[in-house]
């Protein structure tokens, strides 16, 4: 085997085609050459497909006698990059069905002519593919120019207005879809065809103990921590809330006897029982090195430009960009992250508006503020665009499941792969490779079969956790975020400058949404006066004790808030300039 080192000009010549060094040119010009990067960040090409996959944690690797080669970006758990070529050597197309990670790689068969894509299970690494005059353009990079130059799509802005985030495999340009995750897609000029390799799904309840069953899942915890932290190098940072899910990690991370770096964000100083004040306590218990970020620095301006360069359209708005700015000059190695499938809410949700809710998907009222400011026929296009994306997405969901199950494929489906991965992935993942133990392949596996009164309240996962460290829970849980600032004041702050630049400035998106109908709603902005009395009774109404006492509520439809809508906005605007 030969692994090529940056200044290696490897060549194979082999049944018409040459492996060799080039760069894709801008406007991806013509060639019939199998092509592999000079640098990590270069673009290759196979006949009339392009290929960049680089960004942090991108590898390569060339079989030259076999006429293999391999792209990673992300990180395996599993296996070496050089075991990759020989799983598929063995085991041909199913060689994905072995692979454990947070990545998308690209496998090029040479003697066969093929380009396969293989992205993870829960979609951490995001692929997307467009076809441009019977080429197929391919990148885990949003900002390549021959995407960003495309029209808007009307569907992929009304999902960025109304929920902060794609629905299925949309972007906001037109053309531009992102690969489904879990699946090894075969990539050709004339599309993409995509095969599962991994379903989740549901089988016959176990019946064994929940002791029994709460040790299985104590034991695979350890092993996901550590499977991670081979990887991670020398400089581990845990982010940390005051939550159950990353002192668990926090735990765990603590019990291999690294060092560990725990970091929270806050708006200001740490407010008291907020997760800053809490992650403060619970990094001073474990003995971890910690760090408050400042979530927003007053810089309204950066804040949007930073989410506009960083989120590039698929992530939601980010209150907290500046935090991840300066957590890079802290250079970790790693940042290990506390996403679950354990189960998030007390009451599963018993109707589709719920389900929708819970997964931070709201119907198409959420974009009723633009109604009266934007003319009759843009809003009806952009509000029938974004129901007609949630009614494919809801019958794409199975029939014949419990709530706790559909809830749980939702988080799957939708609300991990399409808001929480590119959250971490686009901004957390500029900083170091980001990892997720609670989601490892063989956690999700182990849920498959597990009772579902065990999965509700997070039931087996405490328990596991408890049982590894009786003290998780010496510090009190945290009472508020206390992180996300005050945007309605800081837009009313800033409306002057903000109304000038919207009278100078062109986007595309004013196609969509004219800057005369963002100015309105930035003159539409008052103080917000919240009533606390309200918001303290709304507050006790929601716990499950008196949603017990009184019945459960239904969710009613409702806009989004305006600081949300102009945040959106604005951002777009930036990223469609």
């Amino acid at each position: 085997m030969e692994t090529r080192s940056p200044r290696t000009k490897a060549q194979i010549t082999r049944k018409g085609f040459t492996l060799r060094l080039s760069r894709l040119p801008q406007g991806v010009a013509d060639t019939a050459e199998l092509t592999l990067p000079h640098r990590l960040d270069q673009p290759f090409a196979l006949s009339q497909t392009w290929v960049d996959f680089g960004g942090v944690g991108a590898a390569s690797l060339v079989l030259p006698q076999r006429g293999l080669a391999v792209v990673l970006r992300g990180v395996l758990y599993s296996h070496e990059l050089q075991d990759v070529l020989s799983l598929y050597m063995r085991h041909g197309l199913t060689f994905a069905d072995h692979l454990e990670g947070s990545f998308a790689l690209i496998l090029v068969d040479q003697q066969a002519g093929h380009i396969w894509a293989v992205t993870d299970r829960i979609g951490s690494v995001k692929v997307y593919a467009a076809q441009q005059d019977g080429k197929l353009l391919v990148s885990t990079d949003l900002n390549q120019p021959a995407f960003t130059q495309r029209p808007l799509s009307p569907a992929g802005v009304a999902c960025a207005l109304a929920s902060g985030v794609m629905l299925g495999d949309l972007t906001v340009y037109q053309g531009v879809r992102s690969l489904e995750r879990v699946c090894v897609h075969d990539l050709k000029p004339e599309g993409v065809t995509s095969r599962p390799y991994w379903t989740f799904s549901f089988g016959p309840p176990s019946r064994r103990p929940a002791a029994e069953l709460q040790a299985e899942l104590a034991g695979l915890l350890r092993a996901a921590v550590d499977r991670r932290l081979r990887r991670a190098g020398p400089r581990v940072f845990l982010s940390l809330s005051g939550g159950y899910d990353s002192r668990g990690l926090l735990s765990l991370l603590s019990g291999s006897g690294r060092e560990i770096h725990t970091f929270a964000y806050s708006d200001g100083p740490p407010r008291m029982d907020s997760d800053a004040d809490v992650a403060g306590q619970l990094a001073r218990q474990y003995g971890a090195r910690h760090v408050t970020l400042q979530a927003y620095r007053g810089d309204l301006d950066a804040t949007l430009q930073r989410n506009a360069a960083w989120g590039q359209g698929v992530a939601n708005f980010c209150d907290e960009a500046d935090a991840w700015a300066e957590l890079a000059e802290h250079a970790p190695s790693a940042i290990f992250a506390g996403e679950q499938l354990f189960g998030w809410y007390d009451r599963p949700a018993q109707t589709m508006t719920e389900l929708l809710q819970h997964a931070r998907l709201p119907d198409a009222q959420a974009l009723s503020g633009l109604q009266g400011v934007l003319q009759e026929g843009d809003y009806a296009r952009l509000r029938d665009a974004y129901g007609g994306e949630l009614q494919a997405l809801t019958q794409r969901l199975p029939s014949g499941l419990d709530p706790t199950q559909l809830e749980t494929l939702t988080y799957l489906e939708q609300l991990g792969p399409r808001r929480l991965m590119p959250w971490r992935e686009q901004f957390a993942g500029r900083v170091a490779p980001v990892h997720l133990p609670l989601l490892d392949g063989q956690l999700l596996d182990f849920m498959q079969t597990l009772p579902r009164q065990l999965i509700r309240e997070k039931t087996l996962f405490k328990g596991a956790l408890l049982a590894l460290d009786p003290g998780l829970l010496s510090v009190p849980l945290a009472r508020v975020s206390g992180y996300a600032p005050d945007w309605n004041a800081e837009l009313l702050r800033h409306r002057g400058a903000l109304k000038r630049q919207l009278g100078t400035g062109h986007s595309r998106l004013d196609e969509f949404v004219p800057p005369e109908t963002v100015m309105a709603l930035l003159d539409r902005l008052g103080p917000d006066r919240k009533n606390p009395v309200r918001s303290a009774l709304g507050a006790l109404r929601r716990t499950p004790l008196m949603g017990a006492a009184l019945g459960v509520r239904p969710p009613l439809p409702r806009p989004v808030d305006r600081a949300t809508l102009l945040l959106r906005l604005l951002t777009l605007r930036r990223l469609a300039e």
